[in-house]
């Protein structure tokens, strides 16, 4: 499965960009020790598995936390900071996390767990078919947002469709929609799983255009 298939490119250790917002780019080599550190302090702060919500605005740490919860077994929550406050209350409510990437775990510490060098090497995918990969909320229309729970398999099965009619390899990917938004779903897995580079169009370099 797609979760299989990242883990060896990553474990290949590339200088090949992976990764660039703000004319700022991380490597394929980079990605994977950041991915590495973040599911070894998973594993070890989150031993229940409980659901991790991932707070900010396309930083490398959502999309590293992202695949890190993913092989630890652990489903994630994207929420974007430009989300009302009264909305991202309501979602930590309904989820009550124990971790909250770029909250309780700030940005600053999650850097710095991220930057270790001496990392342990992944050796095991915990997350199942069945299991729930990824929770995004819908809008408001009922007044309370509702999480639409995504299997691994579901998102399996879509991303090899993708790669399927696309066909990229080692290309470019534009993301524009907020990870908080089910579009960019495809552009998060189709760049790992054709090694492309993930070129994000942040409200910084929106701005330029």
């Amino acid at each position: 499965m797609i979760l299989d298939d990242i883990l060896g490119i990553l474990k290949r250790k590339s200088d090949n960009r992976a990764y660039t917002i703000n004319e700022k780019s991380y490597s394929y080599k980079e990605l994977y020790k950041y991915v590495c550190n973040i599911y070894n302090f998973l594993l070890k702060e989150n031993k229940e598995k409980m659901p991790i919500v991932v707070y900010g605005h396309k930083e490398i740490y959502m999309k590293a936390t992202f695949i890190a919860c993913s092989f630890a077994g652990m489903t994630y929550i994207p929420i974007d900071n430009s989300m009302p406050k009264e909305r991202v209350e309501k979602i930590i409510k309904q989820i009550n996390p124990l971790l909250i990437i770029g909250k309780n775990i700030s940005k600053e510490k999650i850097y710095e767990i991220m930057d270790e060098d001496n990392y342990k090497e992944i050796n095991n995918i915990y997350l199942k078919p069945e299991d729930i990969y990824y929770i995004i909320f819908t809008s408001e229309s009922t007044g309370i947002p509702k999480g639409v729970k995504i299997t691994y398999k579901n998102l399996d099965s879509c991303i090899n469709w993708l790669k399927n009619i696309t066909k990229i390899k080692k290309g470019v990917i534009l993301n524009q929609a907020n990870f908080s938004f089910d579009l960019s779903v495809a552009d998060l897995y189709l760049s790992l799983i054709s090694e492309s580079e993930h070129y994000i169009l942040s409200e910084i370099s929106r701005t330029k255009f």
